[in-house]
């Protein structure tokens, strides 16, 4: 399944030089059962507008979280869907295929096909 997972810079240059992420904080994310462990969304960066990050973290805080990207190709067998657009691992596993990384683009026309409980 691929998945991306927005970040700050500090947090993308981090996995660039490990390849291993920080856990996801779930009290920052909009979701019926947060579990401790890693978050994804199947929103790729080029349909997402500016308001995405914090939409997602329900905080205008939120705008460098989504500074870059890491898209990953997870096994569909450790991947757990939590809402819409919204799915966690809570095992960091081996077979977790990091595919590409880049600054997210900032000037998208058209905002997210978003029906997540989003709130500012």
């Amino acid at each position: 399944m691929i998945l991306y997972h927005y970040a700050a810079r500090n947090t993308f240059d981090e996995f660039l030089r490990t390849r291993h992420l920080r856990f996801s904080a779930p009290s920052s994310i909009d979701e019926v059962r947060p579990v401790q462990g890693w978050y994804f969304t199947d929103l790729e960066p080029w349909c997402c507008d500016i308001w995405t990050p914090p939409h997602c973290w329900r905080n205008l805080g939120a705008f460098p979280k989504g500074e870059y990207y890491l898209k990953l190709d997870i096994p569909d067998a450790i991947v757990a869907r939590q809402g819409d657009h919204l799915y966690s691992v809570d095992v960091w596993d081996q077979r977790i295929e990091y595919l590409e990384g880049k600054e997210a683009p900032s000037n998208c026309k058209d905002a997210c096909p978003l029906s997540i409980r989003w709130s500012l």
